[in-house]
């Protein structure tokens, strides 16, 4: 810390190790912080976030970014430690927040993300991530509900939101998830991944959310989610509504059981060149598909506009 004190031109820090470090030890240390004027991107180590070391980084002229994993018993035990300070001149400018949380439910996390949207107006980039590797098994599954998402929807310049804990239910439906995206129509990546179809036994979103989105959603690049691709596939449109900027497409460990209509469905939504992954064998099928399904279907399209134009 000593040696970082005299980089006054320090752009980036990342402070990681082998070791977590505790808030005592990195508060003896926050002196070396006020030097750092030019500073726009840190990354704190596991275990670190507390109030004072939050109120040293509140100073930063220049600070754009923060990382940080939470401390569980801060959490439970001190609620202010993860909840930032509520002074108006609190990051001001931040433009992207990336949490660690050891464990969240809606109870929990609606009080963060309330003061996060009230005091860091510039945010574009907000994640929060529970520690899967942290949960007590013994411990109950938690739900994290669609209205637990409603403070974000203030953030007028937010263009990447990611939620991730792999052991609460989603708590959302396909009703609930088209009035989250009518309300974020220039998000650009939407990464919602709050459970795995084979251990739990609610009901996920279906094929039908990717409708949801291609009309809500222009501008979307990056989206990851978690689908039951199983699931009335006879509901689906014939001729679904199509990505125009989607790059990548992560489906993670959904469920799917008819390998070709869901390749033929995704094929008609899915621009050349973006890329489909997925945690599953079931989904070998499907990627390996996909790729020839879209550049046949651009064919097609381009031979009707030279006929139409022809006539």
């Amino acid at each position: 810390m000593d040696s970082i004190s005299r980089m006054s031109k320090l752009r980036k820090l990342e402070i990681t190790g082998s070791e977590p470090v505790f808030s005592h030890d990195l508060e003896r240390k926050l002196a070396a912080f006020k030097t750092l004027t030019k500073l726009e991107r840190i990354f704190l180590p596991r275990y670190s976030a507390r109030g004072e070391v939050y109120e040293a980084l509140a100073n930063l002229p220049a600070l754009r970014e923060i990382g940080t994993p939470f401390r569980p018993n801060n959490i439970h035990q001190h609620p202010g430690d993860a909840t930032p300070p509520t002074k108006a001149t609190f990051f001001p400018q931040l433009e992207g927040l990336h949490i660690d949380l050891h464990e969240f439910d809606s109870v929990s996390l609606a009080p963060l993300l309330l003061d996060i949207t009230r005091v860091c107006k510039s945010l574009q980039r907000l994640t929060i991530w529970g520690s899967y590797l942290l949960r007590n098994p013994s411990a109950p599954l938690h739900h994290v509900h669609l209205s637990t998402l409603t403070p974000i929807l203030a953030l007028a310049n937010l263009t990447h939101l990611e939620l991730r804990h792999p052991m609460s239910s989603p708590g959302i439906n396909e009703a609930e998830l088209e009035d989250l995206a009518a309300q974020i129509p220039r998000i650009r990546s939407l990464r919602l991944v709050t459970g795995d179809f084979y251990k739990l036994a609610q009901r996920f979103l279906t094929l039908r959310a990717l409708v949801i989105l291609a009309v809500r959603c222009l501008y979307l690049s990056e989206l990851e989610l978690v689908l039951d691709a199983a699931a009335d596939l006879h509901t689906l449109p014939l001729e679904p509504p199509a990505f125009h900027a989607l790059r990548s497409l992560s489906l993670n460990r959904s469920n799917v059981k008819d390998a070709q209509r869901v390749a033929f469905f995704l094929a008609q939504m899915l621009p050349c060149g973006c890329m489909l992954e997925a945690n599953s064998l079931l989904w070998m099928d499907v990627t390996k598909w996909i790729p020839q399904l879209v550049r046949m279907r651009l064919v097609t399209a381009e031979r009707v506009r030279v006929l139409a134009a022809s006539s």
